[in-house]
Order: structure tokens, then sequence, then C-alpha cells
């Protein structure tokens, strides 16, 4: 079975990352429970409030996984909290991701259980900062590779993760709606969809996320340009890895009908809407069909603005 580790890991707005593993222990630990009595019905094709979402998960406190200094565990996915970020946000990541594990009438369990296996057995994590690689370079004077440990100093967790999803209080709840769907998307195709099903190992040229991508790329409809460089330094698997990342994410928010959120057609990708997709990128569709729809419910706008503006 073909590896998975990059010798250059390809982050968007993200530092390098030296791989440590040591035995974990459990140290300074405390349990915070996320409670919530509002009563607001989730919109569209759920009953679940807001209030039981926020039921079901706990953040926890652990300095043993410095310099992240929290984190919540959800249907397989450790996400990982440095100290900067508020409890609010990491909520609303949270409640976000509870949405995209509800039940609906496409779910085949069979195909999701691979997937929380692939989350679990591998370690898979997601990780929350605050602001941007920016703020952490002007606390520490420091550059972002050295700045923050990429992965946790103790414990297991380590290479088999993707990109930050930034808090910044500054931005709309639309940038920030759009910013944790696009990395949560991220950790789940290219880190565990890769490890789980054939089909999406980014790694394998002949896979069907390979095809998909080569595809829309020859066909002028997403611009690989700003990977380009990986490529002219030598770096295959980097450069594979992060187109295949980033066409997913396109594919997937302009099928689930998130054109305003990201101001679709987009300089990187230039279709928006889910007929264009069908009938444009066939393979990519194929894809979407026969693993997205069965694996992961897409949040309803109504749902994301009821978490982001509360």
């Amino acid at each position: 079975m073909k590896k998975f580790i990059l010798l250059i890991l390809v982050l968007i707005a993200c530092g390098g990352e030296t791989i440590q593993e040591s035995t974990p222990t459990i140290s300074d630990t405390t349990t915070t429970t996320v409670a919530d009595t509002t009563t607001t019905t989730v919109a569209d094709t759920t009953t679940t409030t807001v209030a039981d979402i926020r039921n079901s998960y706990e953040i926890i406190s652990d300095n043993y996984y410095e310099p992240f200094t929290r984190y919540v565990d959800i249907k397989g996915l450790r996400i990982f909290v440095t100290p900067e970020v508020s409890n609010d946000f990491i909520k609303k990541v949270a409640d976000t991701y509870v949405i995209m594990n509800n039940n609906n009438s496409s779910i085949n369990s069979s195909l999701r259980n691979k997937h929380y296996s692939s989350l679990a057995d591998w370690n898979i994590f997601q990780r929350l900062g605050y602001e941007g690689p920016g703020y952490y370079e002007e606390k520490t004077g420091k550059n972002f590779d050295d700045a923050i440990s990429p992965y946790p100093i103790n414990g297991a967790y380590y290479e088999n993760v993707t990109d930050y999803i930034w808090e910044v209080p500054s931005a709309s709840s639309n940038s920030q709606i759009g910013e944790v769907i696009e990395h949560l998307l991220h950790t789940i195709t290219n880190v565990s969809f890769a490890r789980a099903y054939p089909e999406w190992n980014w790694y394998d040229p002949s896979s069907k996320i390979r095809q998909a991508t080569n595809e829309a790329i020859e066909k002028n409809i997403f611009d690989d340009s700003d990977y380009q460089s990986l490529k002219n330094r030598g770096d295959e698997e980097g450069y594979h890895k992060i187109t295949t990342q980033e066409f997913s994410f396109w594919f997937i928010v302009t099928l689930w009908g998130y054109a305003d959120i990201y101001e679709l057609p987009h300089g990187e990708f230039t279709l928006s809407n889910k007929e264009q997709v069908k009938n444009q990128l066939p393979i990519a569709y194929e894809l979407y069909e026969e693993f997205v729809t069965k694996v992961i419910n897409p949040p309803s706008k109504s749902q994301l603005n009821n978490i982001f503006n509360n």
C-alpha cells in the first residue's frame, strides 16, 4: 500500500511540519460540557435543535497536546484548538461538522463507516487557529514554521492533517462559513477519503480523483497555475495532493449550491451550478454521487446562518 507521507506538506496559509510521536498519557485534563438552552429549530431537512447539536460533544482542556490546549472529538475526528481561539468559534465549527454527519435518505452506512474508521485508525485531525499565520509570527517574532508546532508535541497525532481553520473575529459570517466548510472538506476528502476509498487516493495516478482533476484542468474549468511551482521544483506529490484537495472542495460546494458563499464562478473554478458540473465534469459528478452524497450530509444555508449568526 502506497504511503501518503508528504516530504513537503503543502498548506494554504499554514506552516511546515515535523513528525513527532510518543506514547500518550492523560495529564492536566479538564472537561467542559457544551450546553445551550436555545430551542431554535434548525431549518430544512432536520428537526434537530441547536441545543441538541451542542450537547452532543464536549470541549476538553488538556495541556498534554500543546501547542493545542483544547480539543473536541466528533465521529472519529479530533479537532485541536490553539489557546487564542474562542469557545464560541469552537462550537460553530463543531456544530457545522455535526450537521455534516446527520443522516438523510442518501447516506450509506457501510461507506460512511469506512470513512469513520479511516478518521479513527489514522488519527486524522483538524486544527483551529486564530486570525492566520501573521498573528503567530507577530506574537513570537518567528516565521510561522517556527512560531507554533504543527503537530501536538505529545501523542500519536501527526502527518494525517491538512490546513487550519482560522477564527477571524472581523470577518463576516459568510466569510467564516466559507472558511469552515472549505477546510472541513479538505480534511474529509483529501485525508480521510483518500485513506478510506481507492477512488479518492490522490497518490494513485489511475484513481478517479486524479482523473477528475485532470479532466477539469484540461477543460480549463479548474486553474492549477497557483500550484505549478511545486511541479517546477520536482514536488509532484505535493502538486497532486493540493490540486486534488482544492478541486474536490470546488466541485462539492458547487454541487451543494453554495455559489453565493464562494462567489462562483471563481478565478480558480469557472462553474457555478449543479447542471454545469454534471454536464461538463462527469468524473467528478460520478465521485460525488458514489461517495459524497452517501457519506456527508450537506448543511443547508439556513442551518449555517443559524449557527454563525447566533
